[in-house]
């Protein structure tokens, strides 16, 4: 007998691997061929469930839906791509609210139309060391605009409509912590937080010292603290910090 509904999202989600096995999340890794990758695991799953809700990261800043696309469109059966216009555990909230709602019993297209309500409303604000890595990558995007006034200054980046976009900037790295509470106090004033989390880049302390201050403001502690993975690590570099959270 086959399963309902598959989730399927990509190591960009920085979902805790153990967390994803409980829910039955399948993640697929980038660092190996995307085409095959993808029309493997969507042969696979589609041999035990009904259809595959596959959400990935923002198509502004990868290729990652076009392998997906390409995978979906080699293979038999009801396969839905969503495109999460998010970053790192920015897609890991939009990733547990689709399996929250397979869960709930929903249809797979009634999961996908709510997906894209959750997605904009997923928030996702970071503090680089340095844009160094983030232009190397070639994926900076309206942030290339201030990199000029940079030198020795912490950015803020925010993630809008699936690209990067500057959000302020701070001598120092506490401040630019703050400055992100500061703004997730904004962003959430008179809505409710269903999820929050934190991610950071080789910078365990400061993640810790971010979530208690959000804590401290927000008066809802991190469900998550979590390393990002090499992919998103490598274009983000040492040093970054950020969170996310999807209000209601």
């Amino acid at each position: 007998m086959t399963k309902r509904i598959a989730i399927v999202t990509d190591s960009t989600a920085d979902l805790p691997p153990q967390r994803a096995q409980e829910l039955g999340i399948t993640i697929i890794p980038l660092t190996i061929n995307f085409g095959l990758a993808f029309k493997a695991v969507y042969e696979k799953l589609l041999a035990e469930y009904d259809s595959i809700i596959s959400i990935h990261i923002s198509s502004g800043l990868s290729g990652t839906i076009n392998a997906a696309l390409t995978a979906k469109e080699m293979v038999a059966g009801e396969i839905h791509v969503v495109d999460s216009k998010s970053v790192s555990l920015g897609i890991g909230l939009i990733v547990l609210e689709a399996r929250e709602m397979v869960e709930q019993g929903l249809a797979a297209n009634e999961i996908v139309a709510q997906l894209d309500r959750v997605c904009q409303n997923t928030e996702v604000l970071f503090t680089l060391d340095t844009l160094e890595y983030l232009h190397k990558g070639g994926r900076i995007g309206k942030v290339a605009a201030v990199m000029g006034s940079l030198l020795n200054i912490k950015p803020i980046v925010r993630v809008v409509d699936g690209i990067y976009i500057p959000a302020g900037k701070a001598r120092r790295q506490e401040q630019a912590l703050q400055e992100i509470v500061n703004q997730f106090e904004n962003l959430a004033r008179g809505r409710k937080i269903k999820r929050l989390v934190v991610a950071h880049g080789a910078a365990e302390p400061a993640a810790a010292r971010l979530a208690n201050k959000l804590y401290q403001v927000l008066n809802q502690e991190p469900e998550m603290l979590m390393a990002v993975g090499p992919v998103i690590g490598v274009h983000t570099g040492p040093g970054t910090v950020g969170a996310a959270m999807l209000l209601n």
